[in-house]
């Protein structure tokens, strides 16, 4: 399996997503260790996790990259090929966003709500 990144602020929603990712059978990696990782998940509205992933997509083109929010955030401004899940969501939604994103070519962005 994948070994996946969470950016998100909001220790809460953090813990959910991490135990999630973790039942998918991926690997959790530390910010430390981001280099080594397949796929990060990021909120969006989030300047710090936005800023993260723009890096981490330059330095690394091919990272999968997973946008996960509450709010009606658009995909302006976002690095190219993020998967997107608008909360409340079902763990498939994840799932299925998180596959796609591992899977897919840069420049294809598709919205799961």
């Amino acid at each position: 399996m994948a070994r996946v990144h969470i950016s998100e602020p909001v220790s809460e929603t953090r813990d959910l997503i991490e135990r999630l990712v973790e039942r998918l059978g991926h690997e959790l990696l530390p910010e430390e260790r981001l280099v080594e990782a397949d796929a990060l998940v990021f909120e969006p509205s989030s300047p710090h996790c936005v800023t993260l992933a723009r890096r981490v997509r330059a330095d690394r083109p091919r990272i999968a990259l997973v946008a996960v929010s509450s709010l009606p955030v658009g995909l302006a401004g976002l690095p190219d090929g993020v998967e997107r899940v608008t909360q409340p969501f079902q763990p498939a939604d994840l799932e299925r966003a998180l596959t796609a994103a591992l899977g897919a070519e840069i420049g294809r962005v598709t919205a799961v709500s």
